[in-house]
């Protein structure tokens, strides 16, 4: 008989996965069954398979579905150009100069310089009616053909999590992954460069996190990637990526950010963060939950984190905008709070861009989580995998998901 339930309640999980319904039996057997159900997690939070990632579904030729032009054209305002809307956000990389009376780069103008020279120029080039000389100073058109793309997917992740942590997002985020690469990603040649993408969702209120926890878990019902299971993934990405999953959000899109990790502009690591802003353009903005460097060991900031130690104990917090820049350098500083007891010190640090990717958690490759330079599971870092058996976040988020699945919280 539990063997008959556990059949059952896997039946039923894919079925909410690939038809969105959410009426499964809800007996004893069944609640022993979820119990005893166990996450995968290369299938359920974080997919890294090289199988998957090389898909056509991947390809920016022809739009496919996990593709970079694909996010890209479902995020965009309906009707206009998706090339615009991909150089008024690489514009305003380059272009804005402060925000919050905070400088955006210490290194501003040479990094502005170099995304021009080794993304944007490269690309506007592959396109021969944009007629560009050498440096692009001179071109008949600037179209971005987002059908040669330079963002390769390096991974799909499930951020059910986050509802624990981030307020009004109840079910979290789903993400996926880009790295830069040195020419058209679609072409196996063209080398990764150190920068990746992060599109981050958040999951549709259409479902409840239960319901959400059974759409990803059921992807751990599939055996191998096979295209089932890569159809099943599909669907589950379709979900929050494509245009009206938020119909009453900006551009009908359920992007809540956009984050680049990266040294490819400029020696400096450094992470900026960008949102669709009110003309429905993506734009950058300043960074959640990270002070601006002026900030690191003052009076003020040490006053607010005393104040706030609860929140920050439980992952709650939300900095207030007064104290938060628009990016954040990696690996010149850490977090030093002198007047603050370490052990909430390092509790804050780790909820920080920085202190996040460089100094309090272990990153792989300096400063990735996921690393664009390598395949598979060693992509990750330790801190998010650690095959040896130690505490990582994969096993937090597995203990998250299961209680979603099993109790709905």
């Amino acid at each position: 008989m539990r063997a008959l339930a556990k059949l059952g309640a896997v039946v039923c999980l894919l079925s909410v996965a690939l038809a969105g319904s959410a009426g499964c039996s809800s007996g004893n057997d069944t609640a022993n069954a979820c119990e005893e159900e166990n996450v995968d997690k290369f299938k359920e939070l974080v997919v890294v398979e090289e199988s998957v990632l090389t898909d056509a579904r991947a390809k920016n030729a022809t739009s496919g579905a996990w593709s970079f032009r694909h996010v890209i054209e479902n995020m965009a305002p309906e009707g206009t150009d998706a090339s615009e809307f991909v150089a008024t956000w690489l514009n305003s990389w380059r272009d804005v100069k402060s925000l919050n009376g905070v400088p955006t780069d210490r290194a501003n103008e040479e990094r502005g310089q170099l995304l021009d020279e080794k993304l944007v120029c490269p690309w506007l080039k592959r396109t021969a009616s944009n007629a560009c000389d050498e440096n692009c100073g001179v071109c008949a058109a600037r179209k971005l053909d987002l059908r040669s793309a330079p963002f390769r997917l390096i991974a799909i992740t499930n951020r059910l999590d986050l509802r624990d942590e981030v307020a009004g997002e109840e079910s979290g985020e789903g993400r996926l992954v880009y790295a830069l690469t040195a020419g058209p990603s679609d072409d196996p040649q063209s080398l990764a460069l150190p920068m990746s993408v992060i599109f981050e969702y958040q999951l549709p209120e259409s479902r409840s996190p239960q319901e959400w926890a059974k759409t990803w878990h059921a992807l751990g019902g599939f055996p191998s990637y096979d295209e089932p299971f890569l159809a099943a993934l599909e669907a589950v990405t379709n979900s929050f990526v494509s245009r009206g999953s938020r119909a009453t959000a900006k551009n009908g899109s359920a992007i809540a950010q956009v984050r680049t990790n990266e040294s490819a502009f400029n020696w400096i690591w450094q992470l900026r963060e960008f949102a669709i802003a009110d003309d429905g353009m993506l734009r950058i903005r300043l960074a959640r939950n990270t002070p601006a460097e002026a900030f690191n060991d003052t009076p003020q900031l040490a006053a607010w984190v005393t104040a706030n130690e609860s929140a920050i104990r439980a992952r709650r917090f939300e900095l207030p905008v007064s104290f938060r820049g628009p990016s954040v350098d990696q690996l010149l500083y850490s977090w030093r709070l002198s007047t603050v007891k370490d052990s909430l010190r390092n509790e804050f640090a780790k909820q920080t861009c920085n202190g996040c990717h460089s100094l309090e958690n272990p990153s792989v490759d300096n400063v990735f989580h996921v690393s664009p330079f390598r395949t598979g599971t060693a992509k990750l870092s330790p801190f998010l995998y650690n095959p040896a058996g130690g505490p990582d976040e994969l096993t937090a988020r597995s203990a998250s998901l299961h209680r979603a699945l099993c109790s709905g919280k």
